[in-house]
């Protein structure tokens, strides 16, 4: 648990809150952009291109040496390729944790409130939600309702953060909105998580990813004479 999340003991379940905004991201038409990947690509393709045209203009060199000098400057600006992918697939988890973050994030004074309001409903429904029992499962759902009925009602927000969390790791579509809707910070924080799996995935993706470099200019254009 980071600093800026507040859940009970058990550890939150952000794969499952990630596979969820995935999902929804999946629904939602067109495929992301990769406009920051492609334009790192571009700079490094105009440098490419001029270097190997210097080369190409320099009439000291034979034409076997400019196609030597040539290879080797492919050689070597090919071979940073690989780290400028890796640090594209690290800016894009860098922002998918940013808005998991921003998503759970609750004020520091009211930390200890949510953690152990969170601790609370995760207790009364954990075993039913990991039993793997459809009927223990729908009694789980049902408690979690429950609880958040008696929070609306009684407007105990510490408790509505804390069930709305539970909701958001337990991928409950209904209960997720509910929680939501009670904030137009936390719908944006939920709207940029879902946006930014949508990227992530997609990128991540081996059918589209090869599409991506077939259809846009994310990958380098060797010179002829390399």
């Amino acid at each position: 648990m980071t600093e800026q999340q507040t859940q009970g003991d058990a550890a939150p379940n952000m794969a499952a809150v990630g596979v969820e905004a995935a999902a929804q991201a999946g629904e939602h038409a067109p495929a992301p952009d990769h406009s920051m990947l492609e334009d790192t690509i571009a700079q490094v393709q105009g440098g490419l291109d001029l270097k190997a045209q210097e080369i190409r203009d320099d009439r000291r060199l034979t034409p076997n040496e400019q196609r030597a000098a040539i290879t080797d400057l492919w050689n070597r600006v090919s071979a940073v390729y690989p780290d400028i992918i890796k640090t594209y697939e690290r800016v894009l988890a860098e922002k998918v944790e940013s808005a998991e973050q921003g998503l759970f994030y609750i004020i520091p004074s009211n930390r200890a409130s949510v953690r152990a309001a969170y601790s609370d409903a995760y207790d009364r429904t954990a075993l039913g939600f990991e039993s793997g029992d459809a009927e223990g499962i729908q009694h789980a759902r049902e408690e979690l309702e429950r609880l958040w009925s008696r929070a609306i009602r009684t407007g105990d927000r510490e408790a509505q953060h804390a069930i709305g969390q539970l909701a958001l790791e337990r991928g409950i579509g209904k209960l997720r909105d509910s929680y939501l809707a009670t904030s137009e910070e936390k719908t944006k924080a939920w709207n940029r998580l879902v946006e930014a799996r949508k990227k992530q995935e997609h990128f991540n993706d081996p059918h589209e990813n090869f599409w991506l470099k077939m259809t846009r200019p994310v990958t380098l254009r060797k010179p002829e004479e390399a």
